[in-house]
């Protein structure tokens, strides 16, 4: 805080720091900074209130008359000010899923930018993230969210949550072995009859059996047949009526660990499959008639002239027994 007096006008000068005043600012233009010093000419006694911008902050300095504010008591006027404006006003930063291309960043900003009380918004296709500015007395957070996916794309769940949620398959598994090796070494170890570590195996039976028998319904009410899984927990079954509940839920904890495992490895290769097929150009650069014209891929025919600039991609496949020039 630097102070400076002024003789000649009676006022005196204080410069306060934007960073403290207004948290959520990073740049000096911020609708907020503007709203923060329209707010403070209004009050008695503020007679100039202008922004000051170094490589390292942002800086208000204010001229005030002494006679009618003391620096602290201008000081608390100034944070309950910012206070107020912080609260009102919020800056957000969402992350968005299912934007497959350049476009649906336009569409975004141009949905949520007529929804009352969103002031700024802008999109990154790149980061596949939004950014956005609202007025919380009109509009919260989560109305945001809620246009966000009428307009068809996602939001990622809390990392937590999007981790168990994810995992769900391999955590239900392992937490099933985790209780059979309880109960089984429970009665190695300290030689505690079966019955007293029933509900351990019981547990170890839901647990890993959860996703199994989850996979068979939908199987027979969608696909109309039994699969492996139903015969696994058939098995698993059978061997809790006779009494071999060890057995059986060593059964089912290695099948549901190998089909958690299974359908993880099925979800990398889909990644991996999306991400070569977002390789694939769009458009290409034809040579028709010694003029070079920009078309989309779809329309490129068999015996056309494809111009590669150097670190582009093919635009088509080599059977169209096209001509390929690379300039």
């Amino acid at each position: 805080m630097d102070k400076q007096h002024d003789r000649h006008m009676h006022e005196e000068t204080i410069e306060l720091n934007v960073a403290s005043l207004l948290p959520q600012i990073v740049s000096a233009e911020d609708d907020c900074i503007q709203r923060l010093q329209q707010a403070l000419l209004k009050q008695e006694g503020i007679n100039q209130v202008h922004l000051q911008q170094d490589p390292l902050s942002l800086v208000i300095c204010l001229r005030y008359d002494p006679n009618v504010h003391s620096e602290a008591q201008l000081l608390k006027l100034v944070e309950k000010t910012s206070s107020k404006i912080t609260k009102r006003y919020q800056h957000d930063i969402i992350s968005i899923e299912g934007m497959d291309c350049s476009d649906c960043a336009l569409v975004l900003e141009h949905g949520l930018s007529r929804k009352e009380g969103v002031l700024n918004v802008s999109v990154s296709y790149a980061d596949q993230e939004l950014w956005v500015e609202y007025d919380v007395q009109q509009i919260g957070r989560r109305g945001i969210e809620q246009s966000i996916r009428r307009m068809g794309y996602d939001i990622p769940k809390v990392d937590l949550i999007r981790f168990l949620h994810d995992n769900q398959a391999i955590i239900l598994s392992v937490l099933s072995g985790v209780f059979l090796f309880l109960a089984w070494s429970s009665n190695q170890l300290l030689n505690l009859p079966q019955q007293y570590l029933l509900g351990a195996y019981i547990l170890s039976y839901l647990l890993g059996g959860f996703e199994l028998l989850s996979h068979s319904v939908h199987q027979i009410l969608r696909e109309r047949r039994v699969d492996i899984d139903l015969l696994m927990l058939a098995a698993a079954l059978g061997a809790a009526i006779l009494g071999k509940w060890p057995e059986g839920a060593l059964l089912i904890f290695l099948f549901s660990l190998g089909h958690a495992l299974e359908s993880r490895a099925m979800k990398h290769a889909r990644k991996a499959i999306l991400s070569l097929s977002d390789l694939a150009p769009r458009t290409a650069r034809l040579l028709r008639d010694g003029k070079e014209e920009v078309v989309p891929i779809q329309e490129i025919q068999i015996g056309d002239t494809v111009l590669v600039p150097p670190g582009s991609r093919y635009a088509v496949d080599q059977y169209l027994n096209g001509t390929i020039e690379e300039e």
